[in-house]
């Protein structure tokens, strides 16, 4: 199962709400992890492979996910996953004030929810809750 999907999305890709299902949701179905509607079958099974899902994105990291940035950290749960992305290079405070807003705006947030909630259909069959969480190279928070 390619999994690395999930960690590496452009912000800027664009996705269409009524998206076919993705190669990881046919995946997912294969496995009998999920049904034709999306939704978890079986919470055991789902837990496993989860945890296996977890275990390779992060075998993975970091990785590079655009010029300057890396994708550092990922948690990932049958309703929940946090995704820890990085900055290579030092930003000025000036310049990392104007990158927080751009980031936390709504039209970025509504590209990723509509890149990666909607392209993966299971997610939102089963309510999952994405977290993106932006840093500086040293380490503190950006947004």
């Amino acid at each position: 199962m390619t999994l690395g999907v999930l960690m590496s999305t452009p912000i800027l890709a664009t996705a269409t709400p009524l998206a076919p299902a993705s190669a990881l949701d046919l995946s997912l179905m294969e496995a009998g992890v999920i049904g034709q509607d999306y939704k978890y079958k079986n919470p055991k099974v789902t837990a496993q492979v989860f945890s296996e899902l977890n275990k390779q994105l992060n075998a993975n990291l970091p990785m590079m996910t655009a010029e300057g940035m890396q994708a550092t950290a990922v948690s990932i749960t049958p309703y929940k996953s946090t995704y820890v992305h990085s900055y290579t290079m030092d930003i000025a405070k000036d310049k990392a004030s104007a990158l927080k807003k751009e980031i936390g705006s709504p039209a970025v947030l509504s590209k990723l929810c509509s890149e990666v909630f909607l392209t993966e259909r299971f997610l939102s069959a089963n309510n999952h809750r994405m977290t993106f969480r932006y840093q500086l190279k040293n380490g503190k928070k950006l947004v």
